[in-house]
C-alpha cells in the first residue's frame, strides 16, 4: 500500500496548484493530505478486519451445524469484540481544526496517528493468524485458539483505546 500521504500530496490539479498560491493555503492543504490519507488507511484496514471477521462467521456456521455450543459460544464472544474494533477503527476520530480556526493541528501531530494506523495494520496480521489458527484447529485445540484470537482482539482494542486518546488531545 506504501504511504498514501505522498500518492495523494502529489496528485494535484491545476486548481490545486492555484490554490496553493493563497497564503496559509499549503499548510491547510498539507493537514487535509494528511487527514486523508489516514481516512483512506482506517478504510482499508476496516475492509481486513471485516474479511478477517468473514472467514471466522463461516467457521461460526460450521461449529453452530454441528452443535458445538461450547465452541461456538466462545467464537460468537470474540466475533462480538472483533465486530466492536472493527466500528471503532471505521468510526475512528481523526483529530480535525478547520481553516480558520484559532488553534491548528501540527502536521507532526497528524503523523503520529497515521503511524498509529500503520502499526494497526501490522496488528492485523497477527489477528488474521489467529483467526487461522482457529479455522485450523482440531475440536480438542479449538478452545485454546479462541482464547488466543481473544486475546488479540482485546490487544487491538487497546491500541484503538490508545489512538483515540491520541486523537482526543489533537483536537483543540
Amino acid at each position: 500500500m506504501g504511504d498514501l500521504r505522498e500518492r495523494i500530496r502529489h496528485d494535484d490539479s491545476a486548481l490545486q496548484k492555484l490554490m496553493e498560491a493563497i497564503p496559509g493555503y499549503p499548510g491547510y492543504h498539507d493537514k487535509e493530505v494528511r487527514r486523508t490519507a489516514d481516512k483512506v488507511l482506517r478504510d482499508h484496514l476496516v475492509g481486513l478486519l471485516e474479511e478477517t471477521r468473514s472467514r471466522l462467521g463461516r467457521l461460526q456456521s460450521e461449529v453452530a451445524q454441528a452443535a458445538d455450543l461450547k465452541a461456538a459460544g466462545g467464537l460468537d464472544r470474540v466475533a462480538r469484540r472483533m465486530l466492536r474494533a472493527q466500528d471503532r477503527l471505521e468510526h475512528a476520530s481523526y483529530g480535525y481544526a478547520g481553516f480558520f480556526d484559532a488553534v491548528q493541528i501540527g502536521p507532526e501531530k497528524l503523523d503520529r496517528l497515521y503511524d498509529y494506523d500503520l502499526a494497526l495494520k501490522d496488528f492485523l496480521g497477527k489477528i488474521d493468524s489467529a483467526t487461522t489458527a482457529v479455522i485450523e484447529a482440531t475440536a480438542e485445540a479449538r478452545p485454546a485458539a479462541i482464547n488466543a484470537l481473544g486475546d488479540a482482539i482485546d490487544e487491538l482494542l487497546r491500541m484503538l483505546d490508545a489512538r483515540g486518546e491520541a486523537a482526543a488531545a489533537l483536537t483543540p
